[in-house]
C-alpha cells in the first residue's frame, strides 16, 4: 500500500469496498440536545427535534455518516450535508452543504460547497465528508460528477473533491481534485470519501475505486 504526503498535510490511502446506491427522501433533523452534549461543558439533556432544511430539495445523509460531523477546540459544531435524486446530471443536479451551530447562535446559512460544473451548468458531488484540522479548519471531501459526460451516463469519470474552510473564513470558489482517474473503461471511478484528523494535524483521505473493473480493488494517490 502506497502513502504519499499530499499538499495541505492529506494523506491517502487504501480504503474499504461498498456500493453505491440511492436513498430515498426525508427531511434532515438533528437533536440539539446532542449537540450540547457534545461539547463536554454544556452537559444539557436532548432537547426537541429541529428540522434544519425545507422541502425544496431532496436533502439527504451521507453514507459516510459517521465523519460528516464534527466540534471544533471552540465548541463549534461543523455538519455536511448534500441534495439529489437517483442520478446527478445537469438536469437534475447534486449539491454538497455546510452549516455549522454554536451555542446562542443556532444553525448558521446553509452554503453550497460544491463547484461543480459542465459547461455553464451545475452537476455536482454526492456523499460529503468533513474533518475539522488542527487550527480549527474544515475540511469537506465528495466525489463529483463534472469530468462526466452524457454519452457514458454521467457515471464514466466520477472523480474525489474537497474543499477547505479556514477558521473564520470562507470555502473557495474552487475545488482541489484529489483523484485522476485515467483508465479508459467506463467505471473508473472514485466513489464515498471519508476523511479524518490525526492529533498530528495531518488529514487522512479514503474511498473506494474501479480503476481495474471488473476486479474491484481498492488504490491510493
Amino acid at each position: 500500500m502506497d502513502r504519499v504526503q499530499l499538499p495541505m498535510g492529506i494523506i491517502s490511502s487504501n480504503s474499504y469496498h461498498c456500493r453505491e446506491g440511492t436513498r430515498s427522501f426525508f427531511f434532515l433533523c438533528l437533536m440539539l440536545g446532542m449537540l450540547c452534549c457534545a461539547h463536554p461543558g454544556f452537559g444539557a439533556p436532548f432537547g426537541p427535534a429541529v428540522k434544519i432544511t425545507d422541502t425544496t430539495r431532496k436533502y439527504q445523509l451521507s453514507r459516510t455518516s459517521d465523519r460528516i460531523l464534527a466540534v471544533d477546540s471552540k465548541g463549534l459544531v461543523h455538519f455536511t450535508y448534500w441534495s439529489g435524486g437517483i442520478s446527478t446530471t445537469p438536469g437534475s443536479p447534486s449539491y454538497v452543504y455546510y452549516r455549522n451551530w454554536s451555542v446562542g447562535q443556532g444553525w448558521s446559512s446553509e452554503e453550497s460547497i460544491d463547484n461543480s460544473t459542465f459547461g455553464s451548468l451545475h452537476v455536482g458531488g454526492r456523499h460529503p465528508s468533513l474533518a475539522v484540522t488542527s487550527t480549527d479548519g474544515v475540511f469537506v471531501v465528495w466525489h463529483d460528477h463534472r469530468h462526466c459526460i452524457p454519452q457514458g451516463n454521467w457515471i464514466n469519470n466520477v472523480e474525489i473533491y474537497a474543499d477547505m474552510r479556514p477558521y473564520g473564513g470562507s470555502f473557495s470558489p474552487s475545488d482541489i481534485r484529489l483523484t485522476q482517474t485515467s483508465k479508459a473503461n467506463p467505471g473508473d471511478n472514485g466513489y464515498v470519501p471519508k476523511v479524518i484528523s490525526d492529533p498530528d494535524g495531518d488529514l487522512t483521505v479514503v474511498w473506494y475505486d474501479y480503476h481495474l473493473i471488473p476486479i474491484f480493488q481498492t488504490f491510493s494517490v
